[in-house]
């Protein structure tokens, strides 16, 4: 296994970036592979000086093809129920992208407890207390958020209330003065009918 793994090694150390035909003369171009298929191409040609086309004999041994480097099987785990029937001898874990840090954490765990080493995290503790830090920091901020959305809608409805208050105060009011403008205009106007009457006796 160890002398198919430097052979893997020796092969993927001498191994071209196969690319597309022209990548260099075109931006919007990907930079990926592409079967070159013009009748006069040179690529497809396989003539010296242009750049080589994927075929046998770059790939790595078959006894070796889905092995990590420590020689292990490597197994996408995305959920706790992908780690049951694993076995810590043949297989090492690798944690989908797809999974979010809660879950995360869960996984790796679990995998400590079933004695599982993962491959694309170096230092699992470390990975747990800055997740655990960034998670808490997260909690925290959303708490302070949450608590000045509070105070800000306390000082509103104490506003509201305090506007509602001087608008009964001058409705209030506005009622006292009309009905003061109303007894005066009735004194008036009494007052009026007795002269006139007293100057007809006149």
């Amino acid at each position: 296994m160890e002398k198919l793994l430097e052979l893997r090694k020796k092969i993927k150390g001498k191994k071209p970036k196969f690319v597309r035909t022209d990548i260099h003369k075109k931006k919007k171009l990907a930079v990926k592979w592409r079967k070159p298929k013009g009748r006069q191409n040179k690529m497809r040609l396989k003539l010296r000086g242009y750049r080589r086309v994927v075929k046998v004999g770059w790939g790595s041994p078959v006894a070796v093809k889905d092995t990590l480097k420590s020689g292990l099987k490597g197994v996408i785990v995305k959920s706790l129920k992908d780690m049951k029937d694993l076995d810590p001898k043949k297989e090492e874990i690798i944690i989908s992208k797809t999974v979010g840090l809660k879950k995360k954490i869960d996984i790796i765990k679990k995998s400590k407890e079933l004695g599982l080493k993962i491959a694309n995290i170096k230092n699992a503790d470390l990975f747990i207390k800055e997740i655990e830090e960034k998670l808490s920091a997260k909690k925290a901020s959303k708490e302070k958020i949450t608590k000045e959305k509070e105070e800000k809608k306390k000082e509103r409805e104490a506003k509201a209330k305090e506007k509602e208050a001087k608008e009964k105060q001058e409705k209030e009011k506005g009622t006292e003065d009309d009905l003061a403008n109303k007894l005066e205009d009735e004194e008036k106007r009494k007052k009026e009918e007795k002269d006139k009457v007293l100057t007809k006796k006149e």
